[in-house]
């Protein structure tokens, strides 16, 4: 059973706005987009291991991206997280390309692409300190200590995977994604005693989202980005082109001809990723160029958002409502 299904990552979302808002020559822009490529290529990797995660037993629970705070207050996050009564299974997602070589004398991936060698971190690494992190959380909060086992699962049909013939923790651990059912089968019929009560499970899962924190990274800061730098206007939710043009009740792309009613409101939410979660009239104006402070507020009006002080003092609550919009 799905208990935390997969989303898009907040700093993808992120990392998506500023590109828009930003000039094509823009410095660092390159490493921005080397960023984006980076998490979104994790994400499809994720997807990919999502479609196979349905054939497994709809008895156990499933969870993905948790970031939970382990026993000494350090946060963790795991890509997917299976409990089962009897184990428990933190699976880290990669999507590479190329041969990549497990190097478990060095604790290292080489990955070699297109004749070039290239040292990654290695992901058996990072699910074992992932693994040593759930223990404790589970210890600190008195659930009966059961298996926990790492897998590593390698979405890219096309990567090759390499290890020394005596590295046996490889086979163990690392896969390609269309495996994973067996796998799971094979660590059900080594693993029948059960550890967890059903009770103990579903007190696990609150807990556990109760305690998920997202990490909220601030990509103008980490990019050193002033907001100033920021292209305003509303973007075209099709072409996504700068800026639209707003006409009589409709927003016009003049790149591409797309009309829109409410463009304005993906543009609320790039406000909302990149500058704040609250927003007045003025500072909406600014950022869709407006110049009528009645449109703006017929506008804003119409979105039924949370506000605090007077109409001329008035401040709107923004949230992820707008990144899930679909126009």
């Amino acid at each position: 059973m799905m208990k935390k299904g997969l989303q898009k990552p907040p700093k993808l979302l992120k990392l998506g706005a500023v590109k828009r808002r930003l000039p094509l020559n823009y410095p660092f822009r390159s490493e921005i987009e080397n960023e984006y490529a980076k998490i979104h290529a994790g994400y499809r990797g994720e997807k990919a291991l999502d479609y196979y995660l349905g054939y497994i037993d709809k008895r156990n629970l499933i969870f993905h991206d948790l970031r939970i705070p382990d026993s000494e207050g350090r946060y963790f996050q795991m890509d997917t997280l299976i409990i089962s009564l009897r184990f428990l299974i933190i699976i880290e997602a990669k999507n590479i390309k190329g041969t990549l070589f497990f190097d478990q004398s060095f604790n290292q991936l080489i990955r070699t692409l297109d004749g070039k060698e290239e040292h990654l971190g290695d992901p058996i690494l990072q699910v074992k300190r992932q693994r040593l992190q759930l223990a404790s959380w589970l210890k600190k909060h008195k659930f009966p200590s059961l298996p926990i086992i790492k897998m590593v699962s390698i979405s890219n049909p096309s990567a090759i995977i390499k290890t020394e013939p005596h590295h046996n923790e490889v086979y163990e651990t690392v896969f390609h994604t269309e495996s994973l059912p067996f796998k799971v089968e094979k660590i059900e019929s080594k693993h029948q005693k059960e550890y967890l009560s059903n009770k103990d499970m579903n007190r696990m899962s609150r807990l556990l989202l109760k305690q998920h924190t997202p990490l909220n990274t601030s990509i103008l800061k980490q990019f050193n980005i002033p907001k100033h730098d920021i292209l305003t206007g509303v973007h075209c939710p099709k072409c996504f082109k700068l800026p639209m043009k707003r006409m009589r009740g409709y927003w016009l792309c003049q790149g591409c001809g797309h009309k829109s009613q409410h463009a304005h409101i993906h543009t609320l939410g790039d406000y909302y990723l990149l500058i704040d979660n609250t927003i007045t009239n003025q500072q909406f104006r600014h950022f869709t160029n407006l110049s009528s402070i009645s449109i703006a507020t017929k506008l804003l009006v119409g979105l039924n958002l949370e506000y605090s002080g007077n109409l001329k003092t008035r401040k709107y609550y923004l949230s992820s409502s707008f990144l899930e919009f679909d126009s």
